[in-house]
């Protein structure tokens, strides 16, 4: 069975707690458990499940998510790997945006405990991308972190702007390559 096939399967079970049941089903099953017993797990999931609490599902949720952080590029399949952690919303989006403006799919993870813009250990901001992109995210954001101090003036209202900016900050106007070349 194709892994896109257990994912869409895995959508029988509701929810990340739902999911965390399945995978304990199919190790189950894939460990060569009988089937009787398989059920009755299933069963017992079935009937307790709908009864735990927001609160308490939530806090499963993060431990979950937490310990799936913590697994990180071990992982035996194409999933998600961590790009950058430690990030502020701000340096966040950017990147997000800048890896997003260049095709690559991301997630940002985390960010709802980053209530405040500024660094704060165990509520930094997370950017996860395919393991598949990582070389090239990693590149990218390279290239992001040594643009930074280059600037481009905007051919429309002449602000400076970062160099990696594709559209002026202060007027939304688009940044073109010749605009680069008029600088230097």
């Amino acid at each position: 069975m194709k892994f896109e096939d257990i994912l869409a399967e895995s959508y029988t079970l509701e929810g990340p707690l739902g999911a965390a049941a399945f995978v304990v089903l199919r190790a189950l099953q894939a460990s060569g458990a009988d089937a009787n017993a398989v059920a009755e797990v299933r069963a017992l999931l079935d009937a307790h499940l709908p009864r735990l609490g927001a609160k308490d599902g939530a806090l499963l949720v993060h431990v979950l998510e937490q310990r799936l952080a913590e697994h990180g590029e071990d992982d035996a399949f194409d999933g998600t790997v961590k790009l950058s952690a430690r990030l502020t919303m701000v340096e966040a989006h950017i990147v997000h945006d800048a890896l997003s403006r260049r095709g690559l799919a991301t997630q940002l993870r985390h960010e709802h405990l980053a209530a405040a813009d500024f660094p704060n250990p165990g509520t930094d901001v997370e950017i996860w991308v395919p393991r598949r992109d990582l070389a090239r995210a990693k590149a990218i954001l390279a290239e992001i972190e040594s643009e930074s101090t280059e600037t481009i003036a905007c051919p429309q209202c002449a602000e400076q702007n970062p160099a990696h900016f594709e559209t002026c900050w202060n007027c939304s106007a688009l940044l073109t390559p010749a605009s680069a070349e008029a600088e230097d």
